[in-house]
């Protein structure tokens, strides 16, 4: 069943309001992102630590590729997506409690020239199906967040970060989410076609209260916000 189909057949969808994530956005601000991390006791998903921390946290990882956070009840948050974009996703397991998984993961992931490119889509895939299998149908939202269009240094050298990459990883991570999950991403990036849009985006994900909390650069351009990828991409 191709995607195209499915979505002409009105099968993709949007989670119901009462189960959609909201969204807290703001500009970078440390006092006030450290008062909700101290309120909210997030685990750490960042892609800069080394891999033997990561592994012994449990995380899906790729090096300085990608993190996977697990899929749990706990809060999450991870910092400091320039080029990078990450999925947060959540959902209400059978006994009714919600539960979610933060990614973050640098824009070659999706390559077919870095080493990384099978093994995280592994993970990745292997993560949405965890979740899917966990929840109950109707109960899941998925927010595509982060992303420049910017130069950045990555494992293969200096790169930039143009428009058409940004779309191509967009694209990718909302066509997994559509194949495996059958619902609509909704996607929280860069002003596509923009002269530059560079800046630094830091997350906290409240599971419980299914609350992203979103701050950014100062003067970040941003394209829309709360629209599902379809009216986007």
């Amino acid at each position: 069943m191709g995607l195209e189909s499915a979505a002409a057949r009105g099968e993709l969808k949007e989670a119901p309001h009462d189960m959609r994530i909201t969204i807290a956005v703001g500009e970078r601000n440390w006092a006030e992102q450290k008062r909700v991390s101290e309120e909210l006791q997030p685990v750490a998903v960042e892609w800069g630590i080394p891999p033997e921390i990561q592994r012994e946290r449990g995380l899906a990882h790729g090096e300085m590729a990608y993190v996977l956070s697990k899929v749990d009840e706990t809060n999450k948050e991870s910092r400091s997506y320039g080029p990078c974009t990450g999925l947060a996703v959540v959902g209400q397991n059978k006994e009714g409690r919600p539960i979610s998984f933060l990614s973050h993961q640098t824009p070659h992931t999706i390559d077919a020239e870095s080493r990384f490119s099978e093994q995280f889509t592994h993970d990745l895939d292997e993560h949405l199906h965890a979740l899917k299998e966990a929840c109950k149908e109707g109960t899941i939202d998925v927010v595509i967040v982060g992303g420049s269009t910017t130069e950045y240094r990555s494992l293969f050298g200096k790169k930039k970060i143009s428009d058409a990459t940004y779309g191509r990883v967009a694209h990718s991570l909302t066509d997994t989410v559509r194949k495996i999950l059958m619902v609509e991403p909704r996607v929280f990036g860069p002003t596509v076609n923009s002269a530059e849009s560079t800046g630094i985006t830091d997350v906290i994900l409240d599971t419980q209260n299914r609350r992203l909390y979103i701050w950014r650069t100062q003067g970040q351009a941003f394209g829309d916000f709360d629209k599902p990828a379809g009216e986007i991409l």
